[in-house]
């Protein structure tokens, strides 16, 4: 028995001395340990499709919310500004890091309409309304809490890309229709913030149900305004920081 102690404290000693002499041997061990015990640790599908459909509330706009004017030969102050969301749906495609994080790059298609009043010199003011089609792409990153009993919330941030057409614009004094606004599409930065709780159904399916506040970014109209056969140059009527409450349920499926 002493004897093989022995053997076992010299074949230990032997070890240590290698990989002192050669750290790097000790590097490359303890790497393909972790890298070994974490592919064994995670037992989920790291890909996941997800389709998600919501609703949406607008917190853009108010009585004074239009500080910009529309200018030209036809200038006046924007108030009563109102985004009206009508239909939200998406997909998202997301690869999961490990059992706490994951990012996806998301879709979104809202179709919305405003409506606004604008105030011209000499106490004059004239009614407008017009229809927006927005499309979004964002890289959003999540972190996933602790799951129990199959739910798991999870906490997330995005951004990307926002593309609005205004569209369809038109310019109303007491109901009666005056102008036709041009059309116009608007490119820029789009946020996201997050929370939301994923249900697991099985290995392969979740059910998924989101909180998010997102910027959908700037809109504005064209630069003409068109009475009968008459068209005339404009200032812009420009809408700035949407930001829309949205609460959307989806089915995620991973693979």
């Amino acid at each position: 028995m002493k004897y093989k102690v022995e053997i076992m404290v010299k074949n230990i000693l032997r070890v240590k001395k290698s990989y002192m002499r050669y750290p790097y041997k000790l590097l490359l061990a303890l790497g393909l340990f972790i890298n070994t015990s974490s592919v064994y640790a995670e037992d989920f599908n790291p890909y996941y499709v997800e389709l998600f459909s919501g609703q949406a509330v607008s917190i853009y706009g108010g009585p004074n919310s239009g500080p910009d004017t529309s200018g030209g030969s036809f200038n006046g102050r924007m108030s009563d500004i109102n985004l009206h969301v009508n239909t939200m749906n998406g997909v998202r495609i997301g690869y999961r890091v490990s059992n706490n994080y994951r990012f996806d790059i998301s879709y979104y298609k809202i179709k919305s309409n405003l409506d606004w009043t604008t105030n011209f010199p000499g106490n004059h003011h004239t009614e407008f309304i017009a229809d927006m089609d927005s499309r979004l792409i964002l890289l959003s990153a999540y972190y996933d809490f602790t799951t129990i009993n199959s739910f798991s919330p999870y906490i997330g941030v995005g951004i990307g890309q926002s593309r609005n057409e205004f569209k369809s614009g038109e310019e109303f004094s007491n109901g009666k229709h005056l102008t036709y606004l041009k059309d116009k599409t608007t490119i820029g930065l789009s946020y996201r913030l997050a929370v939301g709780i994923d249900y697991l159904l099985s290995q392969n399916l979740s059910f998924t149900a989101d909180l998010s506040l997102v910027n959908i970014g700037d809109a504005s109209s064209g630069d003409e305004r068109t009475a009968g056969n008459t068209t005339h140059s404009i200032g812009v009527y420009k809408f700035e920081d949407m930001w829309i409450r949205t609460i959307s349920i989806g089915l995620k499926y991973h693979f």
